[in-house]
């Protein structure tokens, strides 16, 4: 049952959710750092022309010593939007990371150099000039006493090449070098006003030390971050004054496209200035893992056998899954290799219960020291995998079940022997990148562990089986614990990453837990130490006879015993053995606050919105104002779907603009909507339940036990504005249902051919502007994105490479690679309609995103935000 927000409940869950969130979501902590910015109501009519705007001067007008290198030009530049101006600031510079960065502020020059420079802008042909020039004259002490006839030959060029231009004079502000220069120099400023400003020039004075002071200043010379804000209320001061008295006009056509241009082809490294911190470590997580254990009792009485060494033959694996259940809740046979025999396997009916034993054919004649059990193809079995004395790695695939039973065939050598005196003793085998295939790792002496990923989309990572192995370096650095043969790789969690175990030899358990972490061409683990999980059996040797695999439902491996006592009644030559189980019932350690990102305009604004939703399906809203890392309102409780995260979606049904909620069907693929109707004015929430849309449309893909390894999206691929039905295959090959309205999908059949990439590194995003969703595959060690344009759907009847639709590979990778590919996103939080980038850090879900802006591009803030200049009152300067 999805729960959501009524507009009548949304205030006061706004106010209620710092109390409530806690119990509501067990094991989570809510981030209760909020900062708010409100939207003001905004009623202004748009001015009928553009403000051609061209910032000319030195250092200053670059924004030197400002944290984000805009200086006053974005703040003016936000004010000016939120009056209704259309903005485009013009120059032969490109400066800060605002996207309408351009400028002709030149560091260090005087106003000789700078009336040079200006020759740059002259094409442009600006209806307005804000000059802030001279203290270099001053600072360097060059013919000060005639900076103002070198100021005035400027205004008088500027004049002459750009007819119609309005001009703002500044006057220099306070300087602690030259203070006495600067005074003369803002004199003969102010008799060049005074007197073109008498001859009817289109001039105004904008009087910086009349607001701004020493105090306002970062070093000698230039102004701090609220210096820069308080000279955007003079600019903006002065060109209220000259709205007021008519003399802002249209600025001439040159053929400058004064329009927001957003749509054009990624290029590498664009934006690469252009980034900023957006989140600030909201969402929850669940903790540390604490481990809990139910002791189970003598679950299972095995038999006898004669010899010692029987636990050596003892693995848990998955083989059968009678209940169908999906990964997370299907459980592991208990299977035993006797050397000189055969296998057997008996079948887990559930409750610790176990069945009688069955002689399975593993294809392999394995030895039991040597045998694995490990899902080599992401399939839900375990594959049977023998290592051999030199550490070579050979591996019988399980191809399905018949009558019960599960069937093999061997494939051989998949991994030969490592070398370096490194044999059986020193493989281990687990899951260290949490995508459901079993990596291949040697632990060193000293208890460094090195890995291998296992890559590809086929049964093995061979070329003979389309695929492939990854070095992924040391993952492990040795904990000095003593003996490695105490180590090993265990999911103890449930998320599907194999954990760090070191057990003595009383079986007692030291794990460190294997989460996602961050850091660029690497997939090495933020391992997180949780001390001793299990206290052990205090009884010496217990090491060899414990087991973990998944006796019982949900949570991580439990935690096996084999005890071995001597038969009753027998020649003292044969055992009876017994397993104890200790039902594993820990939490945490499993969900990071990275992992709850989502990204949709959910306020109809134009721009992405952030919303954090929990691993059961809760979300909280954080509206875009374009303020980072604020957002307004922030941590708004939206909606509680009471469904797993992954079935959660966040799409444009009806194409009114504003993202609806999609829930669906891991089996059939089919949805149910919620059609978003947020109120922007009163920011609440409303909910219309429109029930199953999907009709014909199926997708059996489901999900897989990776974060990102899912099979159904919600794209616009056709450009009409509402999001399309796409299924894709662990290959990457999608089929697409266009969405044109309730229960009315057209079956579009193949749209996208395999690249021959994991499904988990596919992101569909629009990429150039232009209204479609893009391909994307992301390298997930680089984090560099390869794309391929959307070019649109071909006549009926045809078909480019096997698909409905056209697709165009651009050449090279398209966006610069700032992590491992798993924490990466795509989202139009500029407010372009392109796909910005952007960096989630996981365990802190700080955020940074590099915006992807068109060359020549504009800001399209939202002119409904206020940037709250302070208000300009004139003071006496010093």
């Amino acid at each position: 049952m999805v729960r959501l927000a009524t507009a009548a409940q949304s205030c006061a869950i706004a106010l209620a959710t710092l109390s409530s969130l806690a119990s509501a979501v067990p094991f989570y902590t809510l981030n209760t750092a909020f900062e708010t910015t409100p939207l003001e109501a905004r009623d202004i009519k748009e001015k009928d022309f553009t403000l051609r705007v061209l910032p000319l001067g030195a250092s200053i007008t670059v924004g030197y010593l400002s944290s984000d290198n805009n200086g006053y030009r974005k703040a003016l530049r936000e004010q000016l939007r939120y009056a209704g101006w259309p903005v485009n600031m013009v120059g032969s510079l490109q400066v800060g990371n605002m996207t309408d960065n351009d400028n002709e502020g030149h560091s260090g020059y005087r106003v000789d150099e700078i009336a040079q420079e200006a020759e740059k802008s002259i094409p442009f042909q600006p209806n307005l000039i804000l000059i802030n020039a001279g203290t270099n004259d001053a600072v360097q002490k060059h013919n000060t006493s005639t900076t103002g006839e070198r100021m005035d030959a400027l205004i008088a060029r500027l004049y002459e090449a750009i007819p119609g231009t309005t001009i703002i004079l500044s006057t220099l502000l306070p300087n602690k070098l030259q203070p006495d220069i600067i005074n003369d120099i803002n004199d003969q400023y102010r008799k060049i006003y005074t007197r073109r400003h008498n001859n009817n020039d289109k001039i105004v004075l904008a009087d910086m030390p009349t607001f701004i002071t020493k105090d306002d200043l970062n070093d000698d010379t230039h102004p701090t971050d609220a210096g820069y804000v308080k000279m955007a209320s003079v600019w903006w001061a002065a060109i209220n004054e000259a709205d007021s008295n008519g003399l802002l006009t249209p600025p001439k056509d040159t053929g400058i496209n004064d329009t927001l241009h957003t749509t054009c082809e990624k290029k590498y490294g664009s934006g690469a200035s252009e980034y900023a911190q957006t989140q600030r470590g909201s969402g929850f997580d669940d903790g540390d893992y604490e481990h809990n254990a139910e002791y189970m009792g003598r679950i299972f009485e095995m038999g006898k056998s004669a010899g010692d060494d029987v636990a050596s033959g003892l693995h848990f694996a998955q083989l059968v899954n009678t209940t169908g259940a999906y990964r997370e809740g299907a459980l592991d046979e208990l299977v035993w290799t006797k050397d000189g025999d055969e296998t057997y396997m008996f079948l887990n009916e559930g409750d610790g219960k176990f069945g009688n034993g069955y002689q399975i054919d593993v294809k392999d004649k394995c030895l039991a020291r040597g045998v694995r059990w490990g899902d080599l193809n992401n399939d839900g079995y375990d594959d049977f995998i023998c290592i051999a004395r030199n550490g070579a790695m050979y591996v019988s695939m399980h191809r399905g079940v018949m009558d019960g039973i599960p069937t093999f065939e061997s494939i051989g050598l998949v991994r030969g022997a490592p070398g370096d005196d490194l044999g059986q003793e020193n493989v281990r085998l687990g899951d260290i990148d949490g995508d459901g295939r079993v990596d291949y790792c040697l632990i060193h002496g000293n208890g460094d562990i090195r890995c291998w990923r296992n890559g590809g989309q086929g049964d093995a990572p061979t070329t003979k089986n389309n695929g492939y192995w990854q070095d992924l370096g040391i993952v492990f650095t040795g904990k000095g614990m003593g003996d490695i043969s105490g180590v090993q790789l265990i999911d103890i969690n449930g998320d599907f990453r194999s954990d760090w175990l070191w057990m003595d030899d009383t079986g007692k358990v030291t794990t460190y837990i294997n989460n996602r972490g961050t850091g660029k061409g690497s997939l090495v683990p933020d391992w997180r130490s949780v001390g001793v999980t299990h206290a052990g059996m205090n009884v010496k040797g217990a090491k060899d006879n414990i087991k973990f695999g998944q006796v019982y439902a949900g949570n991580g491996a439990d935690y096996v015993w084999f005890e071995t006592v001597e038969a009753a009644g027998g020649d003292g030559e044969t055992d009876d053995h017994y397993a104890h189980a200790w039902k594993n019932t820990g939490k945490g350690g499993a969900h990071l606050k990275g992992d709850g990102v989502y990204y949709c305009d959910m306020r109809g604004t134009g721009a992405d919105d952030y919303i954090w939703v929990s691993p059961t399906g809760t979300g909280y809203l954080y509206g875009n104002v374009h303020k980072p890392p604020v957002w307004s309102p922030e941590g708004q409780q939206i909606f509680e779907a009471n469904a797993d995260r992954k079935a959660v979606h966040l799409a444009d049904f009806d194409g009114d603009g504003k993202c609806d909620l999609w829930v669906t069907d891991r089996t059939t693929g089919s949805a149910e909507v919620w059609i978003n109707q947020y109120d922007l004015a009163s920011e609440t929430m409303k909910w219309n339940p429109i029930g199953s849309v999907t009709g014909n449309a199926s997708c059996t893909q489901g999900w897989s036990v990776g974060l990102y390894d899912i099979g159904l999206a919600f794209h616009d691929i056709d450009g009409d504005g509402r999001a399309d039905y796409l299924c894709m295959e662990p290959n990457g090959t999608t089929t697409a249902f266009l969405n044109q309205g309730v229960k009315d999908f057209k079956d579009m059949g193949q749209i996208k051919r395999s690249q021959g990439y994991d499904r988990a590194n596919h992101r569909w995003a629009d990429v150039n502007g232009d209204g479609r969703a893009d391909f994307l595959w992301i390298d997930k060690f680089s984090g560099n994105v390869t794309v391929w344009n959307n070019d649109g759907k071909l006549p009926d009847g045809k078909l480019a490479a096997g698909s409905t639709f056209k697709w165009t590979q651009l050449k090279g990778p398209r966006y610069a690679g700032v992590d491992r590919g798993a924490n990466l996103h795509f989202a139009n939080l500029g407010g372009l309609g392109r796909a910005d980038l952007v960096q989630v850090i996981p365990r802190t879900n700080l955020a940074y995103t590099w915006f992807n802006t068109c060359p020549g591009g504009m800001d399209d803030q939202d002119p409904s935000i206020n940037p709250k200049l302070p208000v300009y009152t004139r003071q006496k300067g010093n």
